[in-house]
């Protein structure tokens, strides 16, 4: 995982590179945040708008390019396990989560991944939904200038 500040533009870049052990895989990017109450997904799924305090950011998926966003709500009355997963894991953390009513999730899920295939899964964060963002490049090849 890298994550890039680029003082310059305040595009926030996190990226995450791995290979998977098992043919079709199935594979999630999650992040939790305050803001999905206002948490607007564009048509395409590409940009997630995010508003919280009056300020509004923008999380725009940069790979894969068959990626999209989907927002699980916040819960005042029961730990946030996304659906398909909460038999497993209500019972396996059973006392060990407990009800966070203040932040929900944004996440990218991403099925049939290939043994093998190396995946990068890159958002980037900016304050302009037209912000150009710096294009995507190997974690082993980041530098301060790209």
């Amino acid at each position: 995982r890298g994550i890039k500040l680029n003082r310059n533009t305040g595009i926030v870049s996190v990226q995450d590179e791995f290979v998977p052990s098992i043919d079709n895989s199935t594979v999630y990017w999650i992040m939790h945040s305050p803001a999905t109450d206002g948490l607007v997904i564009s048509t395409d799924g590409k940009i997630a708008t995010m508003i919280k305090n009056g300020k509004t950011y923008y999380a725009v998926i940069k790979s894969p390019s068959n990626a999209v966003f989907e927002k699980v709500d916040r819960s005042t009355s029961q730990v946030n396990y996304l659906s398909e997963t909460a038999s497993i894991f209500s019972n396996m953390m059973s006392g060990k989560n407990s009800i966070n009513q203040w932040y929900g999730k944004l996440q990218i899920k991403l099925t049939g991944l290939v043994k093998a295939a190396p995946v990068t899964i890159r958002v980037d964060f900016v304050k302009n939904n037209l912000a150009v963002t710096p294009p995507l490049v190997n974690l082993t090849s980041w530098s301060t200038i790209n």
